[in-house]
């Protein structure tokens, strides 16, 4: 499922954090990344038939580094409102398969995007 992609977003995560500036290199950079959570959100579509639980898992560490680079990064943030539709139809389909009452996303400022997801117990 898109691990190396998660390494490959790490590694990005960790430079970006040593450059404080926001320069045209930066926003390259932001360019980078994006790509790379939409790589990781194309695996997670594939990922979540296979194994629903693991594809959640995969979207709540994606959104973790989504955050932490929107904070850092706000060139980041122009790809935020199609993340936002890719999220929704991601959630979607996950919830159906691990058999979830119901889930939201939120947006916050300063930027932050937050998941949460419900189950009702079963009689």
């Amino acid at each position: 499922m898109g691990s190396s992609h998660l390494d490959e977003l790490n590694e990005y995560y960790v430079k970006m954090v040593k450059d404080e500036s926001i320069t045209t290199e930066q926003k390259e950079f932001a360019e980078d990344v994006a790509a790379k959570i939409d790589k990781i959100m194309d695996d997670l579509d594939s990922s979540i038939v296979t194994d629903p639980q693991a594809a959640f898992s995969q979207l709540l560490l994606t959104v973790s580094y989504l955050n932490a680079f929107g904070a850092k990064n706000p060139f980041v943030l122009k790809h935020l409102e199609k993340w936002a539709k890719r999220l929704k139809k991601l959630l979607d389909n996950i919830a159906n398969k691990i058999d979830a009452d119901g889930f939201s996303i939120g947006v916050s400022t300063p930027f932050s995007v937050s998941i949460s997801v419900s189950f009702k117990a079963k009689p």
